[in-house]
Formats: C-alpha cells, sequence, structure tokens
C-alpha cells in the first residue's frame, strides 16, 4: 500500500490539476469538468494510478509543471502582486526538476515548458511597451536647486522600475526551483539510496565507489526501460500506437490454481477514437485559420490551446520513442494532453456559434422590400 500510494495522489491531483487547467486552456468550466471526467474515466487512470510505478507521479510533475507555466504565460507577473507571479514560476521549476530527477527524458517536455515560458517573457514585454506608450505626454518640468529645468516623465520611470523588478523575479524564480530546488532533491535522494545501492551493489564493508560516484547513477538509470516491471519487453510497443492503441499493456499476470490472471492497462477505445478525431478537426481548423489568417479571439484562444496540446502530446511521444521499447502504460502523460483535444474541440465548436450568431446579431434589420422581397407600395396595394 505504501508503494502504491504516491501513485493515487499523484493521479488524484492529476484530475484536479486537469480541471484547473482547462479553466485557462478552454475558459469555461464545463469542458474542463470534461477534461477531468475524461481522464478520471478513460482507463490508465484507475490502473496505472494503482501501480507502484512512477508513470502517475511523472505525469503529474509535467503537468503540474506545464500548468503553472501557462498561468504565468496567461497572466504575467501583476504590479499588485509579484511576488504571486513570480511563485508560479517557481513552482513550474520545481515540479519540472521532480520530473527530470524521476527520469531524466523528462527534459524534453520540460524544454517544452521553457518555450512557454520564453514566450511569457515575451508578453510581459510587449505589456510594458503598452505601458509606456500610455505614460506619453505626461512629461514634467522640474527645476533643481540651480535653477536647470528637466523634462522628467515619473509614470514613464515608475512603470520602467516596475517592469526591471519582474524582469529580475522572472529570472531568479524558474533558476531557484528548477536548478536549485532539483539539485537539493537530487542529493536528497542520493543520500536516502546512498546505503541501499552498496547493500545490492558493492561491498558494504570495503565500498569501492563513493557518494560522489553514486550521486548521478540512479538519475542516470532511470532512462532504462527494464527498471520498473517485468514485463515491459512483451509490452513494448511503437509510440504511435499510444494515439489509437489496439492491445493494452499487461502490468500484471499469473496463474494461480489453475485460473489465470492478469491485469491490463488500457484507454477506453471510444476515448481513443474520438480524441484521434479530435486532433485531425482541430488541425484542420487550425490550418484554415492560418490560410485565412483570422486573428479574432475565438480563433487565436483555439490556436494557442491547440499548439499547447500538440507540444505536449509530441513531446512525451518523443521521450518514450528515444528511451526505446516503451510499453502503453508509459503513455499517461501522453494521454493527458491527447485526450484535452477533445473539450477543445467542443470549446471550438461553442466558440464558433457563438461567434456566428453575435454576428449576425450585429447586422442591421431587413427593410420592408428586402423582407417581402417587394417595394413597401405593392404590398399596400
Amino acid at each position: 500500500f505504501a508503494l502504491r500510494l504516491p501513485s493515487l495522489l499523484a493521479t488524484t491531483a492529476i484530475i484536479a490539476l486537469a480541471y484547473l487547467f482547462g479553466c485557462q486552456l478552454f475558459k469555461c468550466k464545463k469542458w474542463a469538468f470534461l477534461f477531468s471526467a475524461l481522464l478520471a474515466f478513460g482507463g490508465l487512470a484507475t490502473t496505472v494510478g494503482a501501480v507502484g510505478a512512477p508513470y502517475a507521479l511523472l505525469a503529474c510533475c509535467l503537468l503540474a509543471g506545464a500548468y503553472f507555466a501557462y498561468r504565468f504565460y496567461a497572466l504575467g507577473i501583476s504590479s499588485a502582486r509579484p511576488k504571486s507571479g513570480a511563485f508560479n514560476l517557481f513552482l513550474a521549476g520545481a515540479f519540472c526538476a521532480v520530473a527530470v530527477c524521476i527520469e531524466w527524458l523528462a527534459v524534453l517536455p520540460t524544454c517544452g515548458v521553457a518555450v512557454l515560458y520564453v514566450f511569457g517573457l515575451r508578453r510581459q514585454k510587449a505589456a510594458y511597451a503598452l505601458g509606456l506608450q500610455k505614460t506619453a505626454g505626461q512629461e514634467e518640468i522640474i527645476t533643481d536647486e540651480t535653477g536647470a529645468e528637466y523634462t522628467v516623465n515619473k509614470a514613464a520611470r515608475l512603470e520602467t522600475n516596475r517592469y526591471q523588478y519582474k524582469r529580475r523575479l522572472s529570472v531568479i524564480a524558474p533558476i531557484l526551483g528548477f536548478f536549485v530546488f532539483g539539485f537539493a532533491l537530487l542529493m536528497l535522494g542520493a543520500i536516502l539510496a546512498y546505503s541501499g545501492i552498496i547493500k545490492a551493489y558493492d561491498n558494504p564493508a570495503a565500498p569501492k565507489r563513493g557518494f560522489a560516484a553514486l550521486l548521478f547513477l540512479p538519475w542516470l538509470s532511470s532512462g532504462k526501460t527494464s527498471d520498473f516491471t517485468s514485463l515491459h519487453a512483451e509490452n513494448a510497443v511503437n509510440v504511435l500506437a499510444w494515439a489509437l492503441p489496439f492491445f493494452g499493456g499487461v502490468l500484471y499476470k499469473a496463474e494461480i490454481a489453475g485460473k489465470y490472471l492478469q491485469w491490463t492497462a488500457w484507454t477506453n477505445p471510444l476515448i481513443s477514437i474520438v480524441s484521434l478525431l479530435s486532433f485531425l478537426f482541430l488541425t484542420a481548423i487550425t490550418a484554415r485559420g492560418f490560410i485565412k489568417k483570422k486573428t479574432d479571439k475565438f480563433s487565436l484562444r483555439i490556436r494557442r490551446a491547440y499548439f499547447f496540446l500538440l507540444g505536449g502530446a509530441a513531446l512525451t511521444m518523443l521521450s518514450a520513442a528515444i528511451k526505446g521499447g516503451a510499453a502503453y502504460y508509459a503513455s499517461f502523460a501522453f494521454q493527458i494532453f491527447y485526450i484535452g483535444f477533445i473539450p477543445l474541440l467542443c470549446a471550438a465548436a461553442e466558440s464558433f456559434f457563438a461567434f456566428g450568431n453575435e454576428t449576425k446579431s450585429e447586422q442591421p434589420a431587413p427593410s420592408n422590400e428586402q423582407a417581402d422581397g417587394q417595394p413597401a407600395e405593392d404590398k399596400a396595394t
């Protein structure tokens, strides 16, 4: 039970984070609830979430890191509460550090979080430039003790000081979260695992390896596919099969008293099919938006969410492809982003119809001639 408890807690956190993330990503609570419900009952949460393996914990840390980085991208660092915005970056870095400590190939999805962080910095800089424009024309003439006159824009100076403070927080917070917290976590894990590694692989009376030699050994070994279960070899599949799985991954099998027992991790096939169709539809919608050069708020919102989910799904799949022989139950992190295409398509359809009705309501009412197809005097006759 103690071995499986972290996976259970991580899976519960994934469902809660999916709802919070959906509120940010889809701008709608009902689609956020749909997102969390699909993850809760889609298949892997009820199977992989009860296994004493790090798949659920890894997926939770990656989702949490992406969520807090997206909060920084969407909200930035406010002037009223700058430390609260910087705390988002610290948490994003800390959760990504935990993910990388669990498995070093998680550095690829972490790079995706870093790209989101860079875009957040760009938005923050654009907001600063807009703020400077609003201070134009607020110059004041100040006379010093010698009688010399100077033109000073106090509002622009205040805006610049605030931006520089935010920029320092934006740099320090993720460094503390990812590098400092990550290294401290790696050191703590190495200290706790040192005696166990020495007893298993060395001579405890006269160990040949020191602490420094074993510091990165558990971390580097996390990239091996045979670390967590003995069924990796027979469950190994191509990562492209994750998108539409026809066979699940066997977590446990045994024959007891003439009865064959098997525990399989498998996403609901209907959800997988709908996720694939949603991805294809959204790809067509996004491509059409680029061709038509649509820049309305609905198109930009859907496009931004689409690329976020696509990046998360692609990077988690790529990290497993580099490892090689990844079993289907290792796709928990991928499934989070992949299933997200379903509520995103629902949000896109709702926005499309709402925007269409709004456009129709803004059109002028037709005249009698337009409504009846004949002049008013003919109608009177």
